[in-house]
C-alpha cells in the first residue's frame, strides 16, 4: 500500500496543471454563451407573454390565487404538450389547463418557428420565464383590490 499511494501522486500533479489552464480558456466562453442564452430565453418569453396577454382570458380570474393556478395550470401543460410528455389527466381542473394548453400550443407552434429549432429545455426554460413574467403583470403589479380581498 505505501508503494502504490506515491506512484499515484506524481501522476495527479502531473495532470493538475493541464487541465487548469483548459477550464481558464473556457470559462469566459462559456460565460458569455450563457449569457446569450439566457438573453435570447427572455426575448422568446417577452414575445410568448405579449400574445398571451392579446388573446388568453385564462390569465384574469377574479383572485390573485386563482390567477396563479392558472397561469402555472396552463402553461405545465403546455410545456408538457410542446416536449412531447404525456400528459396525465386526473381531475376536472387537469382537463380544462389542458383544453387551454392545447390552444396555446398550437398557435405557439403556429407563430413562432423558432420554437421548432429549441430544445425541449429551452421550451421549458421559456415557459417559465413567461410564468414569472404574467405573474408580475396580472397580480404582482395589478392594481386590482379584489385580488387579494380576504373574504372571497
Amino acid at each position: 500500500a505505501k508503494e502504490v499511494a506515491p506512484q499515484v501522486q506524481p501522476q495527479a500533479k502531473e495532470v493538475a496543471p493541464q487541465v487548469q489552464p483548459q477550464a481558464k480558456e473556457v470559462a469566459p466562453q462559456v460565460q458569455v454563451q450563457a449569457k446569450e442564452i439566457a438573453s435570447y430565453i427572455q426575448e422568446r418569453a417577452a414575445e410568448v407573454t405579449k400574445l398571451i396577454q392579446e388573446r388568453c382570458l385564462w390569465q384574469f380570474h377574479s383572485r390573485a390565487w386563482d390567477r396563479e393556478e392558472n397561469i402555472n395550470g396552463v402553461l405545465n401543460m403546455t410545456a408538457q404538450i410542446l416536449t412531447g410528455e404525456k400528459v396525465v389527466l386526473e381531475t376536472l381542473i387537469d382537463r380544462g389547463f389542458y383544453a387551454d394548453a392545447k390552444i396555446l400550443s398550437a398557435d405557439l407552434e403556429i407563430r413562432f418557428s423558432w420554437l421548432n429549432s429549441m430544445e425541449n429545455s429551452q421550451k421549458k426554460a421559456v415557459l417559465e420565464a413567461v410564468k414569472a413574467m404574467l405573474v408580475d403583470i396580472v397580480i404582482t403589479k395589478s392594481k386590482n383590490g379584489e385580488l387579494h380581498y380576504s373574504l372571497y
